[in-house]
Formats: structure tokens, sequence, C-alpha cells
């Protein structure tokens, strides 16, 4: 209780007062914050502080339990081939220039490994005779 009024009281004091009056419903959350805390507004060290206390079998892992019911959420509601957030559709014309950079790009390439090869068998002929 005490660490969660020091965290509170730190959090206060860097963004000042909200200056709005409290809802009901606010202020019934604040009270029992330091019972049931939230993961939002908590850093990754504290979340995953929790998940370790908790035991079981999240307490082994190495992300937070939340990414992994959001992640599972969005491969269950179709997210993987929906567009929005998770998947963003290119824009064809970046798309068009990104293949032609890397078709010039492997031209380039060629052109410089053969440029390479006559090089070194000029050498050669020259030291072979």
């Amino acid at each position: 209780m005490a660490q969660h009024c020091h965290d509170l009281l730190r959090r206060i004091s860097k963004r000042g007062s909200r200056a709005k009056q409290l809802t009901l419903v606010e202020i019934a959350r604040a009270q029992e914050a330091a019972f049931r805390p939230s993961v939002f507004e908590a850093t990754l060290e504290r979340l995953m502080g929790r998940q370790m206390a908790a035991g079981g079998e999240w307490a082994a892992w190495r992300v937070p339990r939340l990414m992994v019911f959001l992640k599972e959420s969005v491969i269950e509601l179709g997210g993987l081939k929906t567009e929005g957030i998770f998947r963003i559709s290119g824009d064809l014309g970046a798309v068009a220039e990104l293949v032609r950079f890397f078709y010039f790009a492997s031209l380039c390439i060629v052109f410089l490994c053969m440029r390479i090869s006559l090089i070194v068998l000029t050498r050669l002929c020259h030291h072979g005779t």
C-alpha cells in the first residue's frame, strides 16, 4: 500500500493535478487501485514483478501476460488477414519504387562483380605471360 501511494504521489508531482473533478467511477477505481493494480500506468518491471510473484505457468515467461493475450486475440479475430493497425497494405507507388531500387542495386552489383572479375582475369593473364 505504501509503495502504491508513493508511486501515485510521484506521478502526480511530475504531471501536476488533473484540474478536473473526479467522477464517482474514478474515485471508486482509485480506492481499489492499491489492492487491484492496473496494468496501465505500470512500468514493465512492475508488471513482470507482479507476474513472477503470482507464480504459476506465467512466472517463467519473459513477456507480460497481457502481451500474449493481446497477440492471441488479434490472431483469433482474424487480425492477420485484416487491414488496419497490425497490417497496412503497401502504397503501390512506394512498392514500385522499392522494386526499381532493388533491381537497379542488383544490376550495379552484377556489373561490379563483372568488372572485378575482368580485373582479376587481366592481372592473371599478365602475370601468366
